[in-house]
């Protein structure tokens, strides 16, 4: 990871989530990226930030430069809603960043309306995304590494997991696959407590053989209910240093959105499959 794009806010686990981003890649060029309110909003006093007539991106401009400073990193100050103005800073460049992470949040508004910059980055990046937990639990190594895949995006992430693991020196990858047993009622609720149907259980090993083919270092294991809730009770179990999964482009699903919120890792959006 060459060139990592850390964006901000004000809260804790933004800050710290800059500092083991660079702990993890001390060489790598870092940008610490935070949009500001609009100019009207500022000096209209309907923000956090102190009221300067004289130049009113001072305040968050200074706070911004002295924490990127601190880091050994580039700071970038924008303006606006922050998913719209970060979507088109990254539209500007020159040369796209190779990751770009951010915080997720807790609280009760995060967790109904999924508002928050990093389910934005999640949901409409097209870059690889790391969405950190705020809770400072996933601030450690990345040693093991746990990809989801599934049809028809698992060589994308396979491709991200290898990415990352290249990038931290993990040394674990597994595999992780979760079948559906096909139900006509309430799957979340039963399908981790029945068996599974033998045909369902060969073509899921089938499909987790020729992937782990791609990847002969690996491990494979298969799962079986609610993908969601499986795969983030497996990280939960394993203790896993990262979870990578490959959303479609611009698509959203549960395990995705899940795994944001509750997962006990950092949660990796891969987007390319090279």
């Amino acid at each position: 990871m060459d060139r990592i794009i850390c964006c901000l806010d004000t809260g804790p686990a933004s800050a710290a989530t800059l500092e083991w981003v660079r702990r993890l890649w001390p060489e790598a060029a870092i940008t610490a990226l935070h949009v500001a309110p609009p100019q009207e909003v500022l000096l209209g006093g309907m923000s956090e930030w102190e009221i300067d007539r004289d130049d009113p991106f001072s305040p968050p401009r200074r706070w911004l430069t002295d924490l990127a400073t601190a880091h050994g990193a580039r700071a970038e100050l924008l303006a606006g809603e922050p998913w719209p103005a970060i979507r088109d800073h990254l539209d500007a460049s020159d040369r796209a960043p190779d990751l770009v992470v951010a915080a997720a949040h807790s609280g009760r508004f995060a967790r109904i309306a999924l508002g928050s910059t990093a389910t934005e980055l999640a949901q409409h990046s097209l870059i690889d995304t790391l969405i950190v937990p705020p809770d400072g639990t996933a601030r450690g190594p990345i040693d093991d590494i746990v990809c989801a895949i599934e049809e028809p995006r698992a060589a994308v992430a396979i491709a991200g997991a290898r990415r990352l693991a290249q990038a931290t020196g993990a040394t674990r990858i597994e595999l992780v696959h979760v079948a559906v047993p096909p139900l006509p009622m309430g799957r979340n609720l039963v399908a981790g407590t029945l068996p599974m149907p033998a045909e369902v259980e060969r073509e899921a090993l089938a499909f987790l053989e020729r992937a782990s083919s791609q990847v002969p270092d690996a491990t494979a294991t298969l799962l079986a209910g609610d993908p969601a809730s499986q795969v983030v009770e497996h990280c939960q179990k394993t203790g896993a240093g990262a979870l990578v999964l490959a959303p479609e482009p611009r698509g959203f699903g549960s395990v995705a959105a899940r795994s944001i919120r509750s997962a006990p890792c950092a949660v990796m959006l891969a987007r390319r499959a090279t």
